[in-house]
């Protein structure tokens, strides 16, 4: 069914690739007895204070330790298993949706987006473990098929984007993929269409109908391979220029919701990864190309191991 064609994202990202060499780390023992339900928590430091973040991937929980609006508890908690945070986030939901106010402009995007209410945020929490479906749309990045499950990210305030945009200036790709197509999922049909209509040539003639199905299958699959990793230039201009300094939001890219803070020098995706539980100097890793090949790990005051070197060293001489 064609229906099933998503996107699936884990929310548990351990196998990001990345062309940044970091030097090899030795896990405390404790992380040999973490089960596949359980998170390794690392302790970084984050504007002048210290806070705790979960190792694996669950992106609205570390949106929401950033802001403070959770914290991991007791504060020498080395793994937290999946229902507890869980568990945290019905609480956050519990205690905030009560005394949010409902304005007018709220409650028609509510109704723009998707129905849902409280419940059904609490009904879907368990979901992010497994992952959950997302149809991109490709003229905004904020274009995503509304659903109650993406609704979630509005309860918990959280701005969900994507950079995966198709460029006007390349005009026939942009109609053919917006105008046309319109989401992911669109796309896919149209390439399984012109893929059967290919393998029927040789039994009967094309109609000018075919012919049109054929290109459009053409230029969309050429627009998947040339954007594998879910991110297009344009797309992350758009996301610098849209996207307020200082503000925390998940992006959807690789198949992976990822927590992102935009600061005056760029974006920087949170390093979750947890072979790094230990690196207290890898904490975010910045955002300047569409794969990744020139990034860079940053530390909690967003200084590269070789700044923060040549800074620990001026300071050692100015002390002699």
């Amino acid at each position: 069914k064609m229906e099933d064609i998503n996107l699936k994202l884990s929310t548990v990202d351990l196998n990001r690739d990345s062309n940044t060499e970091t030097e090899p780390v030795t896990l405390p023992g404790i992380a040999s007895q973490c089960g596949e339900d359980e998170y390794l928590v690392k302790t970084i430091e984050w504007k002048d204070k210290t806070i705790r973040i979960i190792t694996q991937n669950v992106a609205i929980c570390n949106v929401l330790f950033l802001r403070g609006d959770l914290d991991i508890q007791p504060p020498d908690r080395e793994i937290v298993k999946f229902e507890y945070l869980v568990e945290r986030l019905g609480d956050y939901l519990l205690n905030h949706a009560s005394q949010e106010e409902v304005t007018p402009r709220k409650l028609e995007k509510r109704r723009a987006t998707s129905e849902y209410d409280l419940d059904d945020a609490l009904s879907i929490l368990p979901n992010l473990k497994v992952g959950l479906d997302v149809n991109v749309k490709f003229d905004s990045i904020h274009g995503f098929e509304p659903t109650k499950e993406l609704a979630m990210f509005d309860l918990f305030n959280v701005d969900l984007v994507h950079g995966w945009i198709a460029d006007p200036q390349d005009i026939e790709t942009y109609d053919t993929v917006v105008n046309t197509c319109k989401s992911y999922n669109h796309i896919v049909e149209y390439i399984v269409q012109a893929d059967e209509i290919n393998s029927r040539t040789n039994q009967q003639p094309l109609t000018l109908e075919d012919e049109e199905k054929l290109h459009q299958g053409f230029i969309a699959t050429e627009f998947l391979n040339n954007t594998a990793t879910q991110l297009t230039y344009f797309g992350l201009e758009l996301l610098l220029n849209s996207i307020p300094i200082d503000s925390l939001f998940v992006l959807f890219r690789n198949n992976h919701f990822s927590t992102v803070y935009r600061h005056t020098d760029g974006l920087f995706m949170l390093v979750t990864d947890s072979g790094l539980v230990l690196e207290r100097s890898v904490i975010w890793e910045n955002i300047t190309d569409i794969d990744q090949g020139a990034s860079q790990f940053y530390n909690g005051n967003f200084k590269t191991r070789q700044e923060e070197d040549a800074l620990n060293k001026d300071i050692n001489a100015d002390l002699e």
